[in-house]
């Protein structure tokens, strides 16, 4: 059996995780783990509080696994979104350039931080908490993809689940990678969601319309990195989005 790594300086693992409260701790047993079964996935936090001073904070984990060439399986449940940002364009910039480093023999201490190729997000998302949106974060699962739709090969952070293997199913999402603390007791439709699509340089947001609103789609656009692309929104009432706000009325 591969093993699950959490690191996070406060909060405590999930069950079947290994709690990992510092980079430094972090890296031992990741090391220790590929001598026995080997990694599944890397849980992590961003802001590691007191223990940043053994190793310093999430995102040096991530380098640390980029220079190493073993981008494990990721999955990140920080709620500060600048660290959030700032680790998945890590993750991202490694997975852009291994091709690359591949056919030139690039070393990865010349990973260039801040790549020109664009990549967009497709996926889908719930918004449990309309007041303070970064507490969202960690509803919402995102797919790279080119302004094309297409999907990218760097990295996904969970399996697509989706009837035709090319997205999320807000079902099976809920039931699989929510984490049960997360769903807070209810069912995937209780609260709005919705889905991002792209297509011939246009973004399509499908959403909830009690959720169609200028602040959640700006922090929408910000999280799927659509600031390049036309954004087109439906919010017609569709039976599919569906949520308490609809059946309590």
């Amino acid at each position: 059996m591969k093993w699950k790594i959490w690191l996070d300086d406060i909060r405590e693992s999930p069950q079947d995780y290994v709690w990992c409260r510092s980079v430094n701790e972090c890296k031992k047993q990741i090391e220790l783990c590929e001598a026995l079964e080997g990694v599944e996935l890397l849980d992590i936090d961003h802001d590691l509080g007191e223990y940043s001073s053994d190793g310093g904070d999430g995102i040096a984990l991530i380098d640390w696994l980029a220079k190493r060439d073993t981008m494990y399986p990721i999955a990140l449940h920080t709620q500060n979104p600048v660290g959030r940002n700032n680790m998945l364009r890590a993750i991202e910039a490694y997975y852009r350039y291994k091709n690359k480093r591949e056919e030139q023999e690039m070393p990865f201490d010349s990973i260039d931080e801040n790549p020109k190729t664009c990549v967009y997000y497709k996926g889908i998302f719930w918004i449990v908490d309309e007041n303070h949106l970064e507490n969202n974060n960690d509803y919402i699962f995102r797919i790279p993809v080119d302004c094309n739709g297409n999907l990218l090969d760097i990295g996904l952070f969970y399996p697509l689940n989706s009837k035709g293997g090319r997205g999320y199913n807000h079902r099976l999402t809920w039931l699989t990678y929510v984490k049960k603390e997360l769903q807070k007791g209810k069912e995937y439709n209780y609260f709005p969601r919705g889905r991002v699509e792209i297509r011939n340089s246009t973004a399509t947001i499908f959403l909830n319309p009690d959720i169609a609103t200028k602040r959640i789609l700006e922090y929408l656009s910000a999280q799927f990195a659509l600031a390049d692309l036309s954004i087109k929104v439906v919010c017609d009432g569709s039976k599919h989005y569906r949520s308490f706000l609809d059946f309590d009325t």
